[in-house]
């Protein structure tokens, strides 16, 4: 059996908290629940991005990223570290699975070529089974096709091939080089806080979205005062209430299909997770100035899931 490591955020930072209703552990969800059995589906062994008791974590993820047959790489949220780890891969010229999912908008351009495979973020119960398939399918789609190599090199025509570094008996004075790269980003970090502290970080204000958006200004603002780069088009995070709308109309139909008199209740505790989401989606869409119909259908599928939840108006 071959080996697939994963590369996708390990964390939801906080700003990116309400866009993946209310979970701060959104992104271990997503791997427990979807890639880890998907990566099974496709008879792949799944190597997690999370590497627990180790000294040098960076190192075992370059390792790994050397060794597995296969990366799955998750550029949901469009992480910098993500990429990072991406570009370590693709210098190897070696295979990836790019998948990302439906929150996340525009690819950077690079690596929009790329065929990648969409995901539902919301993990829903009654859709989880489908959406493991469909990954493990192009799971196996992307392993056959890459024929073990990178298909970013066919596009761009590379020829020079990165290679490991060998490390036979420089274990020791690796790991102190390791550490002292470490401190010394450690302390530019701090240096860097300190200067943004002082002066005000106005680009990221000027590339915000117009009606508010504080997910974004967070993002930004970190992006600047650590990064020092253009990153608006990516980070930039535009309110889709339409979407919205649609999304909720369609997990209510669902919901409410649900509720047939000798059903059993199960664990209810998911479901109403996902109707407090969508409540609290609808109403900050409704606060954001939604008119005319699309207001009328945002208080009807709010009245809808307040039923549900036996909620008082």
């Amino acid at each position: 059996m071959g080996s697939c490591f994963v590369i996708m955020p390990v964390s939801t930072p906080e700003s990116f908290v309400p866009r993946y209703g209310g979970d701060d552990e959104h992104f271990r969800h997503v791997l427990d629940c979807l890639f880890v059995p998907a990566i099974r589906g496709a008879k792949l062994d799944p190597i997690p991005p999370i590497t627990q008791g180790s000294d040098l974590i960076q190192a075992n993820i370059i390792k790994n990223l050397v060794a597995a047959d296969l990366v799955l790489c998750d550029i949901s949220a469009l992480n910098p570290n993500v990429f990072f780890e991406l570009g370590c891969r693709t210098a190897l010229n070696k295979p990836v699975c790019y998948v990302k999912d439906d929150l996340t908008g525009q690819i950077p351009f690079d690596n929009s070529m790329i065929n990648h495979h969409t995901y539902q973020a919301a993990l829903r119960p009654w859709s989880i089974g489908d959406e493991i398939a469909k990954l493990s399918k192009h799971i196996t789609e992307s392993d056959e096709q890459s024929k073990g190599k990178n298909r970013l090199w066919q596009y761009f025509g590379i020829r020079a091939i990165a290679d490991a570094l060998k490390t036979e008996g420089r274990d020791k004075v690796d790991k102190m080089d390791v550490l002292i790269m470490q401190m010394e980003s450690l302390k530019k970090a701090i240096e860097e806080g300190q200067r943004s502290s002082a002066q005000p970080v106005t680009h990221a204000f000027k590339v915000t979205h117009a009606q508010g958006a504080p997910e974004a200004q967070s993002t930004l603002r970190y992006a600047d005062a650590f990064y020092s780069s253009d990153l608006s088009p990516w980070t930039t995070w535009v309110h889709d209430d339409q979407k919205i709308l649609r999304d909720a109309a369609k997990d209510l139909d669902h919901i409410e299909g649900m509720r047939t008199p000798n059903s059993p209740p199960g664990n209810l505790e998911p479901v109403k997770s996902i109707l407090r989401s969508h409540l609290t989606s609808l109403s900050d869409a409704l606060g954001r100035g939604l008119s005319g119909s699309d207001a009328e259908q945002a208080n009807s599928l709010i009245g809808r899931i307040k039923a549900l939840l036996q909620v008082r108006p």
